[in-house]
């Protein structure tokens, strides 16, 4: 897939999500995903979509790539904590939170 083509996909992912219809805006995003693996603003759009659909936990699983394949934008951070609150895990959200507010670590 060209990145033409990734584009295509996400603008129409976006028309989707901001229309009501975030699970099928999912079904995209996964496969965008599954072409185009480890692109940060898929995982992004991808665990956003899993949100606004109501699955938190499928939401979490597309944000654990960052600890795996790369250190995670302070988006993801906001996104998990909304996602681990959603899952009532407060003391797991909080420190996402925390993360997403001071992203640069301790000296």
């Amino acid at each position: 897939m060209s990145p033409q083509e990734a584009t295509a996909l996400h603008v129409l992912a976006y028309v989707l999500l901001h229309n009501g219809q975030p699970d099928k805006a999912a079904v995209l995003l996964e496969a965008v995903d599954a072409l185009r693996p480890g692109d940060t603003r898929t995982v992004l759009a991808l665990a956003t979509a899993h949100l606004r659909g109501g699955a938190a936990a499928r939401a979490l699983h597309a944000l654990d790539r960052f600890t795996r394949d790369a250190p995670a934008p302070p988006t993801a951070n906001l996104l998990k904590a909304q996602a681990l609150s959603l899952l009532d895990r407060p003391a797991e959200a909080k420190v996402a939170m925390q993360a997403f507010l001071d992203p640069t670590p301790p000296l």
